[in-house]
């Protein structure tokens, strides 16, 4: 179901062309692998603060920071990144079923190819900055088969079995595609009652008043201002 929530696509060409742009770090994420991660963050078990994951999106590294222009560039790019979480946080609080991830096309073949690599690896790089929270998923038997396709099109180790399996290799690549939206959703209702119990000790946490330079009360270690409080900022 579309919503007024979501980018529009003049929004959505913005975000991508600064993406991609020479403005941002050299593994800053495509489009693609942000609505991924985002996804992955959304429908895991673990709330990621802010400051670890904005990082993750721009690929910054020691020697390449992510360096702003100016105020407005940033308000205006953050603004753009935020709407696109909370659009996804709002599919999958109102109408799951109508997700739909956000996948390039691949037209320079003679035929239309729907690339989904690159959200696959946005995806999982979000599992791995929780890679310990999602270790239940990983040994269920029945819920890791969710992940498989993700993992499998998200990771080095995947695109070796692909290349390698005959058997996973002869499954057409359009079926892989009509597999994930699906995927997704099975991984969001498995750790559905995770989140709904996290969410409501931080109601009851964050419904204290909290000074900026206070402690975070979410437990991070972080103080307020550069915890919580910065998301808040950010919405």
């Amino acid at each position: 179901m579309e919503t007024s929530n979501h980018l529009s696509d003049t929004e959505i060409e913005e975000l991508t062309d600064f993406l991609l742009s020479d403005k941002t770090p050299e593994e800053c994420m495509d489009i693609s692998t942000l609505d991924g991660f985002l996804t992955g963050m959304i429908t895991g078990p673990d709330s990621i603060q802010t400051s670890r994951w904005l990082p993750v999106v721009w690929g910054e590294t020691k020697t390449d920071e992510m360096v702003w222009e100016s105020k407005k560039e940033l308000e205006r790019v953050m603004g753009l990144v935020m709407h696109l979480y909370n659009s996804v946080a709002q599919d999958f609080m109102i109408e799951p079923p109508d997700f739909n991830p956000l996948f390039m096309i691949n037209t320079a073949t003679a035929e239309e190819v729907t690339v989904i690599d690159d959200w696959c690896w946005g995806f999982m790089r979000a599992v791995d900055l929780a890679r310990d929270s999602w270790q239940p998923l990983f040994e269920d038997e029945v819920q890791k088969a969710g992940i498989f396709p993700i993992s499998l099109h998200g990771t080095e180790k995947g695109w070796k079995i692909l290349e390698e399996d005959p058997k996973i290799s002869a499954v057409p690549h359009e079926e892989w595609v009509a597999m994930l939206p699906a995927a997704v959703r099975e991984i969001h209702e498995f750790w559905l009652p995770v989140r709904r119990a996290e969410a409501q000790v931080s109601r009851v946490a964050l419904s204290q008043k909290v000074g900026r330079n206070d402690p975070c009360p979410c437990g991070s270690g972080k103080k307020y201002k550069k915890c919580h409080g910065a998301l808040e900022s950010l919405s």
